[in-house]
């Protein structure tokens, strides 16, 4: 089942006339997999995930969720922006229900659920669960934020470089309980600017270049938990060359 679907579609960055960011972006998120979109800085990932959360208007063409094309239709996306910052003085499950309050539900029960969803998907941060945000590392803070999105329970999750504060270790257990959420019939986008995350991660590999910003690749390879170490290797290689092939992005500035 098609969860989230754009077509032919073209972002700006600040609306308006102004220049588009992304163009011509042709995409679709089924339930039960999670797709990696993949670029360099300037390449326009932030501006296309924060047009498909509903946050910025398509200057061109359109984007449908589960649910149809009415904007009401968003409830069913949940979007965790990149380096996003939790509430210093809430505790640690405090911020995780900061979603939840925000959606309609009381505090009380805002806090139960975002408990539960620690439970279910970190339940590492539960032994700091009392702890202010502020007293929590940069990765720990990461996590708290995604466990707060997830705990929205959403069909379609759309994740802004979420594991890039976190560390290496942990990175890899981050991912692994992602990949477990898709079995729920639930679609994840993950923008990443690293191959080899997406190889590790993702069911499919959506490749961002130039600017305006265009999908140049759309890679297939089969069920990321199926992939064998070799396979993995090769498709963060193939990803690599596409970006490296790249030329007309410069190395800094622009949106990413």
């Amino acid at each position: 089942m098609t969860l989230l679907r754009a077509t032919a579609l073209a972002v700006s960055a600040r609306g308006g006339g102004a220049a588009a960011v992304v163009e011509g972006v042709d995409l679709e998120l089924a339930a039960g997999e999670l797709v990696a979109l993949v670029g360099r800085n300037g390449s326009g990932k932030t501006t296309l995930l924060r047009a498909l959360a509903g946050l910025l208007p398509a200057a061109e063409g359109s984007i449908e969720l589960a649910g149809g094309g009415d904007p009401r239709a968003r409830r069913h996306a949940a979007y965790l922006p990149q380096l996003a910052a939790p509430a210093a003085w809430r505790d640690a499950i405090g911020n995780a229900a900061l979603p939840l309050q925000a959606a309609g539900l009381d505090r009380r029960t805002a806090r139960r659920a975002a408990r539960s969803a620690i439970e279910r998907t970190d339940p590492e941060l539960l032994r700091r669960g009392g702890r202010r945000a502020a007293g929590l590392s940069g990765g720990e803070r990461q996590r708290l934020l995604l466990a707060g999105v997830l705990a929205l329970d959403r069909r379609v999750v759309l994740l802004d470089e979420p594991l890039s504060a976190v560390d290496a270790v942990e990175r890899d257990r981050a991912g692994a309980r992602l990949a477990t959420l898709t079995g729920a019939g639930r679609g994840l986008l993950l923008v990443t600017h690293d191959p080899h995350e997406a190889a590790r991660l993702a069911d499919r590999v959506l490749v961002l270049a130039g600017r305006p910003g265009r999908l140049v690749a759309t890679l297939s390879p089969g069920p990321a938990a199926a992939r064998t170490a070799a396979e993995r290797g090769e498709l963060a290689e193939h990803v690599l060359r596409l970006l490296e092939a790249d030329d007309t992005l410069a190395s800094t500035g622009g949106a990413t």
